[in-house]
């Protein structure tokens, strides 16, 4: 679950005092939950873009939805705990003041005290994937996130824009048929299409089959994309 924390981030800030090279991306998918809500899906991956990465080099202290001076467009988020732990980080907290997000923890600000709770990743194509729901959907080049935290020559990032993808994981593109999220066969069947119609009635996001992010949002596009799902059995 989600637990916001009380974090220094004044000294973070006079550690990342700009937005500089980084040799991670981070890729998140959004999936609507039905009734409403979203199901989100990160991964933070080592693919050394920059060409700054060396061997030992370790990143901490990661936010997401990561906002400057205001409150996050994630929240209220939370976290699903069947990712944990995700690599070094067995919670998910949160970070207020100059960043705000939901953050992978414990955040640990290292010496003198304690050693530093870093990521650190062994090679290219390293990676580290969690996730979580949120009622908010954000669409590409708002789902901002940090790393205020560095070791072993490692870069700070700073509100870098996370890439939006359409399949979370590397599996199937949501499936928007099962509207109503039945188990139960059969799966696809008329209360779908009733409970589609409710959502796009209601302007509620989660009818946005066709992911668009043009407004308006909601329109006969996604009618024809539920239509389609629902013919071809996608369950």
């Amino acid at each position: 679950m989600f637990r916001r924390s009380a974090l220094a981030i004044s000294a973070a800030l006079a550690l990342a005092s700009s937005a500089g090279a980084t040799p991670l991306r981070m890729e998140y998918c959004v999936e609507p939950i039905p009734g409403g809500g979203f199901k989100y899906t990160f991964k933070l991956i080592l693919d050394n873009n920059d060409n700054s990465w060396a061997a030992g080099q370790g990143f901490g202290w990661i936010i997401f939805g990561d906002q400057q001076s205001a409150a996050s467009p994630l929240d209220p988020f939370t976290g699903d705990p069947s990712y944990l732990p995700i690599g070094p980080f067995t919670q998910y907290q949160g970070s207020g003041g100059g960043h705000n997000g939901p953050t992978l923890g414990p955040v640990v600000q290292g010496p003198p005290n304690f050693p530093p709770n870093l990521w650190i990743p062994n090679a290219i194509g390293d990676s580290l994937t969690w996730g979580g729901t949120s009622p908010n959907n954000l669409p590409q080049g708002q789902m901002l996130w940090s790393n205020l935290m560095a070791g072993g020559g490692g870069n700070f990032a700073n509100w870098e824009v996370a890439t939006l993808v359409t399949t979370c994981g590397g599996g199937p593109a949501p499936c928007y048929a099962n509207c109503d999220g039945s188990t139960t066969p059969p799966i696809l069947n008329v209360n779908d299409f009733i409970c589609f119609q409710n959502l796009f009635a209601a302007g509620d996001p989660a009818a946005n089959c066709d992911a668009s992010t043009n407004a308006p949002i909601l329109n006969v596009n996604d009618f024809t994309c539920f239509l389609n799902a629902f013919a071809a059995g996608c369950t």
